[in-house]
């Protein structure tokens, strides 16, 4: 088993309550997702989520797993109030039914050039390394659309397959990270991904093709275009396993050790927040009564958001966009909620209950905080629960290919970094609810 020292944490400071109203929006097919490379079976006892055996379109999705897997795979973290944690890297992978094929295909790619002028756009356009007749393209009439804030562009397959790396490179740096044009960029980790495509099956001519319309971001391929990548495919099986690639998640299986030594009352005065996790007290007694020691998922000391939710992939009737947008930011106000309260998507009532209920934390992060993963501008990009050490639960994005998981906090940073520019640094900040 692996150690994992304490690592520093960056002192919290207020973000500006104006910034709020910045809360990225997501799209309903946004795929701010990216492939990892880490595939590893289920510890023994990791088996979290009970198996589904029938397909239920009014329950949340659950994951079948392997229970074997070596005792290097597992991480030990940190010492601290949260007791003895060790945890398993997975990797999550959205059932096949709910990929929204149908829609990926259908809608065209858009280019969203937030705040030009079309007078702009065209100066810009024509710094690039763009042939004339791409240039043309771009800014013909039937190619452009004049918004309040805006210009939105829909490239032509020409444009997508064919103009250099170089003006791709800068065209989708400029405009990637957009919040309008989440449902049109895919991030995918760099990391394995030969490997990755090849044992997800795709081909080599699909990956030949994605890797001429992606550029290098970091750690990241930036892809755009998925309608044509797919309409080169002769059969729907090909594109799931194509976006199967692009849409697996890093997560993980966290357990707590408990031994005839641990400090149960330690142990209950950290993880029994609010009176959400009934007879913990009671539960982990009884546990350090077993001679050498046994463990528990940490999922069973968490409140009923996280217990019902863990691992699973939202229902599929579930309302979209326009209603109620169950993402990050609804996840982590709503983590100690019981009921939920469904008010939690609207931005305008997030920063009120942010007003009104949250203080920064000045001392070290504890179980229930609220983290913001914050621009340097302090523009909000993210949010999520930190749980213990490095240890948080989170949901990225509000569409059905999104699970609620657990996710150490340098993942979340390193997933959400092409946010910001290449020379710029993701910050987290902590809040903490002061009936908490």
């Amino acid at each position: 088993m692996k150690n994992r020292t304490p690592g520093k944490v960056s002192k919290s400071s207020r973000v500006p309550l104006n910034r709020l109203k910045q809360i990225l929006p997501m799209r309903k097919y946004t795929l701010f997702l990216y492939a990892v490379g880490l595939a590893v079976t289920f510890g023994l006892g990791y088996l979290v989520a009970p198996s589904a055996t029938k397909h239920s379109p009014t329950q949340p999705e659950k994951l079948q797993v392997n229970t074997e897997v070596t005792e290097a795979a597992r991480i030990r973290c940190a010492p601290g109030p949260w007791g003895d944690l060790e945890y398993v890297p997975i990797t999550l992978e959205a059932p096949e039914h709910l990929l929204p094929l149908q829609a990926m295909m259908e809608n065209p790619t858009k280019w969203f050039f937030k705040n030009f002028t079309l007078v702009e756009l065209t100066r810009f356009l024509e710094e690039q390394d763009l042939t004339r007749s791409q240039k043309d393209q771009l800014l013909s009439p039937s190619a452009h659309e004049n918004l309040t804030d805006g210009i939105l562009v829909t490239p032509s397959v020409e444009i997508l397959t064919s103009i250099s790396r170089n003006a791709r490179e800068r065209i989708f740096r400029r405009i990637a990270s957009v919040p309008e044009n989440g449902g049109y960029f895919t991030f995918v980790r760099t990391k394995s991904l030969d490997e990755r495509f090849q044992r997800g099956g795709v081909s080599s001519e699909t990956v030949e093709l994605f890797r001429n319309m992606s550029c290098e971001y970091g750690k990241y391929l930036i892809f755009s275009g998925m309608p044509h990548i797919l309409s080169t495919m002769g059969t729907n099986e090909e594109r799931i396993r194509f976006i199967k690639v692009l849409t697996q998640q890093k997560s993980l299986l966290v357990r707590l050790r408990i031994t005839p030594t641990s400090d149960i009352d330690s142990l209950v005065s950290y993880w029994d927040k609010m009176g959400v996790a009934p007879d913990v007290k009671a539960l982990l007694n009884a546990m350090s009564a077993v001679q050498g020691g046994v463990t528990i998922d940490l999922v069973k000391l968490l409140p009923p958001l996280a217990t019902g939710r863990i691992y699973t992939f939202p229902k599929r009737h579930e309302p979209k966009i326009g209603s109620v947008k169950r993402d990050c930011h609804w996840t982590a106000f709503n983590f100690f909620s019981d009921p939920l309260d469904d008010g939690y998507s609207d931005p305008l009532y997030i920063e009120k209950k942010f007003k009104e209920e949250y203080v920064p934390v000045t001392d070290a992060p504890r179980y229930g905080d609220l983290i913001f993963l914050t621009r340097p501008d302090d523009s909000i990009i993210h949010s999520a629960i930190y749980l213990a050490d490095n240890i948080t639960f989170t949901k990225n994005g509000d569409t059905a290919i999104h699970p609620w998981m657990f996710s150490t906090l340098e993942e979340l940073m390193d997933q959400y970094s092409f946010m910001v520019e290449p020379n710029q640094k993701l910050v987290a900040k902590y809040f903490r609810n002061k009936n908490h």
